[in-house]
């Protein structure tokens, strides 16, 4: 590892020479790493598909008709469940009048009517406004039936409990479930969102484990996953055409930046890699994820974790209570003997 002791200014590379970079990583990027969480998740999605089937024929079984899938933001959630749902069997291909399943992301701020708004319009509900007296969950419940929906995937559903209390957030709970066991067309959920949702579903709510399947995406650390975490990262730059000359604590940078998060933790590698392609260079270096992470949140070198060499006491999210200026070294000054 060679040790980076400046920090050059960034070069400016044309357009057309970035978008070609970008597609050759792009590609890469799509080549995701199956996770247990992942093949678990996928085992689920599977069950409660059966158990929807099942459940129609004896409602009064009401076999688990929900996952909730939990983890920090940079995890790998959003991405491990939307190519799960895609990849999904048995839900047909989606054509005018029939929406077998529906994903989305709901956009805060987020109340229980809101989400129903956002649901509603997913489904095709023509209106261009909220209209906060209107319950919109009434609409999904007739316009699911008619679609043939069986799936819905909702990611960010944390954003609906921020600003609820004890007796709304129990209300938001009640309405899941009375998706999940509506006798004439129950519908299979798949909510996702960060671990502030985790009490409402696996702790608060009694019911909860008759109803969801509950899988968390656990943070990675250093030394204890870097072995694997170099392994990955080679077989990327591979796929690149580079090599990887990452080694050591730079390992440690990289998981730091990233807050030991799964999915942020290969953002900023393939970030580097488009550096490093760039530069006309041949190997990914510590230097080109400096550099990508100078390009995305614009810091000075004793801000940027891969620069620093005291990165391990840098708040990556309090950086601007730092002074803009490196701090000199003072020096000694002699003084004069005392009586001490």
């Amino acid at each position: 590892m060679t040790e980076i002791s400046k920090h050059p200014k960034l070069p400016i590379y044309p357009d057309d020479k970035v978008n070609a970079v970008k597609d050759v990583v792009d590609v890469a990027r799509l080549v995701g790493i199956v996770r247990p969480e992942e093949r678990l998740v996928e085992s689920h999605l599977q069950t409660i598909l059966a158990n929807r089937e099942k459940n129609i024929v004896h409602p009064e079984i009401r076999e688990k008709m929900g996952i909730a899938v939990y983890g920090a933001s940079g995890s790998g959630k959003s991405y491990m469940t939307r190519k799960l749902l895609r990849g999904l069997p048995g839900l047909g291909v989606p054509t005018p009048g029939y929406r077998p399943l529906v994903s989305l992301r709901l956009q805060g701020p987020v109340k229980l009517q809101s989400a129903g708004f956002q649901v509603a319009r997913a489904l095709g509900y023509p209106a261009e406004r909220n209209n906060e007296k209107h319950d919109y969950w009434v609409d999904v419940g007739s316009m699911a039936p008619e679609l043939g929906t069986k799936m819905l995937g909702l990611d960010e559903v944390q954003d609906a409990f921020i600003t609820s209390n004890r007796i709304t957030a129990a209300n938001i709970v009640s309405m899941f479930k009375g998706l999940m066991i509506a006798e004439a067309h129950p519908i299979c959920l798949l909510l996702t969102g960060t671990l502030a949702l985790k009490p409402y579903f696996e702790t608060n709510d009694p019911q909860s484990p008759r109803r969801l399947y509950h899988v968390t995406l656990p943070s990675i650390g250093f030394p204890a996953d870097a072995k694997a975490v170099a392994a990955h990262i080679s077989q990327y730059c591979k796929k690149v055409g580079l090599e990887n000359d990452l080694s050591g604590k730079d390992y440690e940078r990289l998981m730091r930046t990233a807050a030991y998060q799964f999915g942020r933790t290969f953002s900023r590698a393939f970030d580097g890699m488009e550096e490093a392609l760039l530069a006309g260079s041949k190997s990914l270096q510590l230097v080109h994820l400096a550099h990508a992470y100078q390009r995305d949140r614009g810091v000075p070198p004793h801000k940027n974790p891969f620069v620093a060499s005291d990165y391990l006491r840098l708040d990556l999210f309090r950086t601007e209570d730092l002074p803009d200026k490196e701090p000199q070294a003072h020096k000694s000054v002699p003084r004069e003997e005392g009586p001490y």
